[in-house]
């Protein structure tokens, strides 16, 4: 029966233009049933994110349904999807929650229903009863900081641009990246500038206006990809190309762009190692396996230097 309401949730997903479904053939141990509920897939990162979920569920018995909402702030949206997949009783449910201070009450439910749960991107209010995978993202800030202090000889007025500070990704990017600024010798964080929906435009129309009203700003930490490259066409149209900007997240545009020494770095987060690791655990909680709270996965300061490495990996793995 489970596996009739599951493919009746797919269908339901596939018919809306939100969700994948697969299916694997049989290996002679009992199927696995993983719905993932991502934030959105408009970026390179969720891609990858689902890319590492799908490769990694091929090679084990896993019968994998992913769905989404349009953007990152759709989150009824996505509620809704959570409440129709704890409906469908499957044995993992995998999320990346787009607004963490209101995903405890969910995962009683998910508990209660006998259902193991991941966070995978968002660690949600940091609840130690459920294991999480992604960057440990007050760290990342820290790297953001290291990295802009070293162009800026640890003195200046930065900023930084984040998503929903409701995110927990979001707001420890940025806790993590003023708590440095403060420990250099003459340096201030001057503003946090929030965009929900973390697109192009958002971060675009971020920095234009942290030009407008702070136009001492010498530096600029962007929380993901999309926001990075919209605050670096800013100031390109502003003519403030001296900006130091540090982005986030391990993919060919921002990397791209920092290979054309149009930002000076980038902290790396691979959403597709994100997706593999949230899988394998996955497996590992149907097995009865003790999981740890805290699965981080790598992060780095992509530099100038070391940025064709990156790129190279890219192409070599097919990705790109």
């Amino acid at each position: 029966m489970k596996k009739y309401i599951l493919l009746l949730l797919a269908c339901v997903f596939l018919l809306c233009g939100c969700g994948t479904a697969s299916s694997w053939q049989e290996t002679g141990k009992e199927e696995i049933s993983v719905i993932a509920i991502l934030k959105a897939r408009n970026s390179l990162h969720w891609q990858f994110v689902m890319e590492g979920l799908e490769q990694t569920a091929k090679n084990s018995n896993v019968n994998l349904h992913v769905i989404w909402p349009e953007r990152e702030v759709d989150t009824d949206t996505q509620l809704r999807m959570l409440q129709d997949a704890i409906q469908a009783a499957p044995d993992v449910i995998i999320w990346a929650p787009d607004d963490s201070s209101r995903a405890g009450e969910y995962a009683k439910q998910i508990k209660e229903a006998g259902i193991h749960l991941i966070y995978v991107d968002e660690n949600a209010s940091q609840q130690e009863d459920v294991p999480y995978v992604g960057s440990d993202n007050y760290h990342a800030g820290e790297l953001a900081a290291r990295s802009m202090g070293e162009a800026l000889q640890e003195q200046g007025t930065v900023a930084f641009i984040g998503g929903s500070q409701e995110q927990q990704v979001h707001y420890l990017r940025g806790k993590g990246f003023t708590d440095s600024v403060e420990q250099w010798s003459n340096g201030e964080c001057l503003v946090i500038q929030e965009v929900p929906d973390c697109s192009i435009a958002g971060g675009k129309a971020a920095m234009k206006q942290i030009l407008q009203e702070h136009p001492q700003v010498q530096g600029v930490f962007c929380a993901s990809a999309l926001l990075c490259m919209g605050a670096q066409e800013a100031c390109q149209s502003e003519d403030r190309t001296e900006i130091v900007l540090v982005g986030m997240d391990t993919q060919s545009d921002v990397l791209t762009a920092l290979k054309n020494r149009k930002i000076h770095a980038v902290i790396s987060q691979s959403g597709y190692e994100m997706g593999c690791r949230a899988m394998e655990l996955a497996v590992k909680q149907t097995e009865g396996q003790e999981i740890p709270a805290m699965n981080y996965i790598k992060n780095e300061i992509i530099s100038r230097e070391n940025v064709k490495d990156y790129l190279d990996a890219f192409v070599m793995e097919g990705r790109e």
